[in-house]
C-alpha cells in the first residue's frame, strides 16, 4: 500500500503526536521518528483497531512495529462507523458531512435563525443535568450544547461570515485580556477581586462609559427574572438604585399593595406588576438571592408536592 497522490495528511513528529494526539483526530497522519514507546497505546486510543497503518516501504504493519520503519509510518483514518473513540475534530467533520451534498435533509436546511431556540433548550437541559448531579446526563447535554456552537460555526463558514479560527481567536483574546491579574499587571487575591477585574476590562473593551450603556448591554433574550437581576445589579453599581435595605423593602411592599389594589381592574395592571417584580428583584439582590434560581427551586418543590399528594390519594383510594 502506498500514499495516494492526492491524499490529504499531516506530517507530525512522533513526540508531538504522543503529547497531544487529539489535535490530529480527523486527519491521515505521516508520523516521523524517533518513535516513542507510547505510540502504540496512544494511536489505539485515538484511532482504534480499524486504522490502517503502513511503513515507508508500503508494507502494512501494526503500530507496535513502527520501530522497524526507517523514515515514517502512515496512519490512515478509519471510517466513522469503525472508530473506537472520537474528538472535537470528528464533531466538525461529521457535521460537515451531514450538511454536505449527500447529507441529511434536515441538517442541510438549518440556518442561524432556525436553530436559535435549540441552543436555549439545550442549555437549560444541561443546567437541569447539573442540578441533578447526573454525570452521564452532564456529558450528554454538554455535547448537545457543543453541537449547537459547532452548528453555528459551520453555517457561518459556509456562508462566508466567519471561520472556526475567528471564534477561537476571539475567545482566547477575551480570556487573556479579561484576566489581567494573570496575564497583566492587575492583582486579585479573591474571586471577588478577579470578577472586578473582569468587569473593568469588559467595560474598557466595549467602550462602555455610562451606566445606561451598561444596562443596554444586558441581552433582551434572557429569561425576564435573570435579565432584571443583571440590570438591577448594574444599576445599583451605577447609583441608579438604592442599596439601602429598609428603603428597598418599603418600596417593594408599596408596589405590591398598589398591584393588589388594581390588578383585577385592568388599569395599567401589567406595568405595575412588572414594576413590583422589579422592586422584588432588587430586594432579593440585597439578600444575595438570585430570583431565577429561587423561583425555579420553589416551583420544583411545588411540583414534587403535587406528585406526592396525587400518589397518596391514589394509595388511599385503592
Amino acid at each position: 500500500m502506498k500514499i495516494e497522490e492526492n491524499a490529504v495528511f499531516l506530517t507530525v513528529p512522533c513526540a508531538d503526536f504522543c503529547e497531544s494526539p487529539y489535535r490530529y483526530s480527523g486527519f491521515d497522519l505521516k508520523i516521523t521518528p524517533p518513535f516513542d514507546d507510547r505510540l502504540a497505546e496512544v494511536a489505539d486510543k485515538l484511532f482504534g483497531k480499524a486504522a490502517i497503518v503502513f511503513d515507508d516501504g508500503g508494507r502494512k504493519i501494526s503500530v507496535g512495529q513502527a520501530a522497524e520503519a526507517t523514515r515514517w509510518i502512515y496512519i490512515k483514518q478509519p471510517v466513522f462507523l469503525e472508530k473506537k473513540s472520537f474528538s472535537y475534530n470528528d464533531v466538525i467533520e461529521i457535521l460537515s458531512a451531514l450538511r454536505g451534498e449527500n447529507g441529511c435533509p434536515w441538517d442541510k436546511a438549518q440556518t442561524h435563525e432556525s436553530i436559535r431556540s435549540n441552543l436555549i433548550e439545550e442549555a437549560y437541559e444541561l443546567v437541569d443535568a447539573i442540578d441533578q448531579g447526573d454525570k452521564d446526563k452532564i456529558i450528554e447535554e454538554t455535547g448537545d450544547v457543543l453541537l449547537q456552537a459547532v452548528f453555528h460555526m459551520t453555517i457561518a463558514k459556509e456562508e462566508g461570515e466567519f471561520d472556526f479560527s475567528d471564534v477561537y481567536d476571539a475567545l482566547c483574546k477575551k480570556l487573556i485580556t479579561r484576566h489581567t491579574h494573570i496575564f497583566g499587571e492587575d492583582k486579585a487575591r479573591s474571586s471577588e477581586e478577579a470578577l472586578k477585574n473582569w468587569e473593568k476590562n469588559k467595560l474598557r473593551e466595549k467602550s462602555i462609559t455610562s451606566v445606561a450603556q451598561n444596562l443596554k448591554e444586558v441581552p433582551k433574550g434572557m429569561p425576564s427574572l435573570l435579565r432584571a437581576y443583571k440590570v438591577v445589579k448594574r444599576a445599583a453599581k451605577g447609583g441608579l438604585i438604592s442599596s439601602e435595605r429598609n428603603s428597598a423593602f418599603e418600596e417593594a411592599l408599596k408596589k405590591l399593595r398598589e398591584t393588589a389594589d388594581v390588578c383585577f381592574e385592568g388599569k395599567d395592571a401589567e406595568n405595575l406588576a412588572g414594576e413590583t417584580l422589579f422592586n422584588l428583584v432588587n430586594l432579593l439582590r440585597l439578600a444575595d438571592i438570585e430570583p431565577e434560581a429561587a423561583l425555579n427551586k420553589f416551583t420544583e418543590k411545588f411540583v414534587e408536592k403535587a406528585v406526592q399528594a396525587e400518589v397518596r390519594t391514589r394509595t388511599e383510594n385503592d
